[in-house]
């Protein structure tokens, strides 16, 4: 097992249960809001968010227009 390896399990040790589920659903694809309600039952994505990134995970904001025209947030992390 490699240091880098070590230092992610510790990182991850430390998650809440929902900051766990949210960062196993953005390895597999990025999400928006909506989506991590409907899915992951989170109803504060923004803490969750807040809360992966203050533990050194690089999470990624991308701005997409929806159909309405509006423009809403989808996360995603780096490899």
């Amino acid at each position: 097992m490699t240091q880098k390896t070590l230092d992610l399990d510790r990182k991850e040790e430390r998650l809440t249960p929902q900051c766990k589920s949210l960062l196993d659903a953005l390895r597999k694809r990025p999400m928006t809001k909506l989506e991590i309600l409907n899915e992951l039952n989170i109803m504060n994505s923004g803490g969750r968010i807040s809360d992966l990134r203050q533990a050194h995970f690089d999470i990624h904001t991308e701005m997409i227009e929806v159909n309405s025209g509006k423009r809403i947030a989808r996360y995603s992390i780096s490899a």
